[in-house]
Order: C-alpha cells, then sequence, then structure tokens
C-alpha cells in the first residue's frame, strides 16, 4: 500500500519525504472525493438532478478507480493526472449547471488545497490560477450569458475574495512545510557532514573513509582504474605520549594530519583518521608509482615538522612516521577489505622492517 522508506514513524518520514507524502496524501483525498461524490450522486438522484447526478457519479467511479490503482501499485502518478482532469470537469460541470441557490462553484475553492496536496506549489499555483482564468471568463465576460444560471451579484463579488483566502491559506502551508523541510534537511546534511569529520584534526574520520573508499572503489571499478591506499602510523607515539603528555600528542596529531593534507592536492584524493596514531590516505587513478611518490611525499613532509622525539628507539630524535602503500585494480572477485587488509600487512612489515620507512606492494589480477 505505501512505497518502502526506512527510518522514523509513517509521520515523520511524511515531513521529510515529498514522494511518501504525496502518496499517503493521494490516498486520503482519493477516499474522501469517493465519498463525498458518491453522496452528492445520490443526493442528484433523489433531486432529479440528471446531469449533476451522472457528473458526480463518473468523478465517484474515477476517485474510486484511482484510490484502487494508488493503493495497488504503489504509485501516485496515474491518479494525481486523473484526479485533476476529473476534478476540473467537475467544477466547470458545477459552475454552468448552478447548483442549489447558486451554492455549487463554492466547490472550485478546494481547488487550490487539492492542487498543492497533488503537485506542490508551482503545479499547483499554475492549475489554480488557470482555473480562476475559467471562472472569470465565464462568469464575468459575455460569456455569462451562455450559462443557464445567472448568478447573483453578491456571489460574483463574494465568490473571488473566497478563492483567493483559499488560495493563499493552501499557498502558505505548503510554502512552510517545504521551508521547514528544506531546513531539516539542510541541517541533516549538516549533521551527516559532521558526523564523518574526526573533531580533534579537522580530517575525514573512519566513517567518512569508509564512505569515500567505496565510492572510490565503485568507480574504480566501472573505469578499470586503478586505486591505492597509504596505511601511515606515527612511530613509537605512544612513548612520545608518556613523555611529553596527552596535549602534546594531540599537537602531534594536529600537525600531522596537516602536513599529510599538506601533501595531498588532487581534489579525489581523501586523507583520514584511521585511528589513535594512524591515517590513512585514498588515491584514486594512482597505480604503484604513483603511490610511491605520494608516500614518500608524506614522509618528508612529516620530517619538515622536526618535532623532538627523546622517547623514540630510533636514530634519528625526531617523530617520524611508517607508511604502507597498496594498490590494487579493483574487479567483481575483489573488495575494498581486501585493499585495506593489504596495506594494514604492509604498513606491519614497515613497522617490523625497522619503521620510519615506506612499503609498498600491488594487488595484480
Amino acid at each position: 500500500m505505501f512505497p518502502r522508506f526506512k527510518g522514523g514513524s509513517l509521520f515523520e518520514r511524511m515531513f521529510v519525504d515529498d514522494d511518501l507524502r504525496t502518496h499517503v496524501q493521494t490516498i486520503i483525498v482519493c477516499s474522501i472525493l469517493t465519498l463525498v461524490s458518491g453522496v452528492m450522486c445520490l443526493i442528484n438522484i433523489l433531486g432529479g438532478a440528471e446531469i449533476m447526478a451522472l457528473s458526480t457519479g463518473l468523478f465517484a467511479l474515477l476517485s474510486l478507480f484511482s484510490l484502487l490503482i494508488t493503493v495497488i501499485s504503489g504509485t501516485h502518478a496515474f491518479a494525481s493526472a486523473a484526479m485533476a482532469i476529473g476534478v476540473l470537469v467537475l467544477f466547470i460541470s458545477f459552475l454552468y449547471d448552478g447548483g442549489v441557490n447558486g451554492f455549487s462553484p463554492i466547490w472550485i475553492c478546494l481547488l487550490p488545497p487539492t492542487g498543492m496536496f497533488f503537485f506542490g506549489i508551482r503545479k499547483g499555483t499554475a492549475i489554480s490560477t488557470f482555473m480562476l482564468a475559467i471562472v472569470v471568463g465565464l462568469l464575468w465576460t459575455p460569456l455569462a450569458r451562455l450559462l443557464p444560471y445567472a448568478y447573483s451579484k453578491t456571489f460574483l463579488i463574494r465568490f473571488p475574495i473566497v478563492y483567493m483566502s483559499c488560495f493563499a491559506i493552501a499557498y502558505a502551508l505548503e510554502y512552510y512545510r517545504h521551508h521547514t523541510q528544506r531546513m531539516l534537511e539542510e541541517s541533516n546534511r549538516k549533521l551527516e557532514a559532521m558526523s564523518q569529520v574526526d573533531q580533534l584534526t579537522g580530517i575525514i574520520n573512519r566513517r567518512g573513509f569508509d564512505r569515500r573508499l567505496t565510492e572510490a572503489w565503485n568507480y574504480a571499478l566501472r573505469t578499470q582504474g586503478a586505486l591505492s591506499l597509504l596505511m601511515i602510523d606515527i612511530d613509537y607515539f605512544k612513548r612520545y605520549n608518556d613523555h611529553y603528555g596527552h596535549l602534546a600528542g594531540d599537537t602531534v596529531l594536529i600537525r600531522t594530519a596537516k602536513a599529510i593534507s599538506g601533501v595531498i592536492s588532487r581534489k579525489t584524493d581523501t586523507v583520514a583518521r584511521w585511528g589513535g596514531e594512524e591515517f590513512a590516505v585514498l588515491l584514486p587513478y594512482a597505480d604503484p608509482r604513483g603511490a610511491g611518490n605520494v608516500a614518500l611525499a608524506v614522509r618528508e613532509a612529516v620530517d619538515r615538522l622536526n618535532i623532538p622525539h627523546k622517547k623514540t628507539l630510533l636514530p634519528r630524535q625526531i617523530l617520524t612516521v611508517s607508511i604502507g602503500a597498496a594498490s590494487i585494480r579493483p574487479s567483481g572477485e575483489k573488495s575494498p577489505l581486501e585493499l585495506v587488509a593489504l596495506a594494514d600487512q604492509i604498513l606491519y612489515a614497515a613497522k617490523n622492517n625497522g619503521r620510519d620507512r615506506i612499503e609498498t606492494d600491488f594487488i595484480s589480477d
């Protein structure tokens, strides 16, 4: 009956999802119009108004058919088009016939909210304006002589005021909903972006990296291009933290992140904090040679920081990094986890082989 949408209650999802909201509104409006037009058909039959009974009866069947199509198919496109045409024809019929004491044209005032419900602000406004032009043409021009019913001057003055009031209210409600929805979507985008940024270093965090990795992998899979990953570890960072303190350790992480980011110039590349003192650099389109060049540039950038590290077990008494550079050409038989696992293994080898060095490897086809 309803399209499948994840997260939150039906009401919450309707508030933020235009398609679901329109689908639910279509079901509700079709149900109401089926009931109302059915009752009006019976009243007209009992009152001997054959033309009105026929028009309202046909509209009741159209509303019921649209309701069934919407429920069975799970889409509202047919109902939206059918009901727009049906409402337009029915309202013109009301206008032409006049009804009881000239009251039927008041039904035309339901068109603005109905149009807004089905089509939103732009199309709803266009439909409402078009209908108003028809009403003006039939009631305030010489064409009025063709109508079998003569409307009073009081009604001719009252009707446009009522119609425009209905339109203004429907427009305001729809505009407020759209404005609120845009604000909510913008807030969600900001929250989503914040959730993917490491608060200490200001670069992408592990969650953001996983998303970028999936996107880069899928693109490389389509283009048959290479994909490289650098895993970077600060050598003997725990000993640095224990000796200089955690605040100094945080400063080192921030400066290291900036140094690595300063090396990366392509917008497609991603620098992320993998966790703790480890960083990751994702390099789409980079082959093993290109990955090695970037790894060397990263190592040199960290060296240029010249941060003293008296507790390191390496000959140079400054902060250094070990880097594992892995490259792969994605295929349907491989997965992004293989690239991550390989880069992690290579980093482990670099640390075992003395640290302050770069190791590379490539997964061939």
